[in-house]
């Protein structure tokens, strides 16, 4: 049921749900479902300023829900609900380039994601 500002006083609208944080740095990683966080329209995936709470010009423009996110190097991970992210089709999995927002080749999966934890190897 979806909430009302009545329901809510001195809650501003609307409301934003964030189930995953990631940081990386002075960047915070907040991934929902939302289509504004930090001050900027995104959607459902963001990335903060550590400092200042607001969001970067990061921006991957995803059409669904985050669940779940990763960082590692210079890539961010983010599974979900979703079949477009950073400029490509992607279902429900991607690696996008931390400094651009671009999705990266080589993740295609058909099913949906709740979690992800990298692994170094060697």
């Amino acid at each position: 049921m979806p909430l009302q500002a009545s329901l809510l006083p001195g809650i501003p609208l609307p409301i934003i749900f964030v189930f995953v944080l990631s940081v990386s740095g002075n960047t915070i990683y907040a991934g929902g479902r939302f289509t504004s966080i930090g001050g900027l329209t995104r959607n459902g995936l963001a990335a903060l300023d550590a400092v200042t709470g607001l969001a970067t010009e990061w921006n991957p423009a995803g059409n669904g829900t985050i669940y779940a996110l990763a960082v590692s190097g210079n890539t961010v991970y983010a599974g979900g609900r979703y079949t477009t992210i950073g400029g490509q089709a992607r279902n429900n999995i991607a690696a996008l380039d931390a400094a651009t927002g671009l999705a990266t080749p080589g993740i295609l999966m058909q099913m949906r994601v709740f979690m992800i934890w990298p692994c170094q190897t060697g």
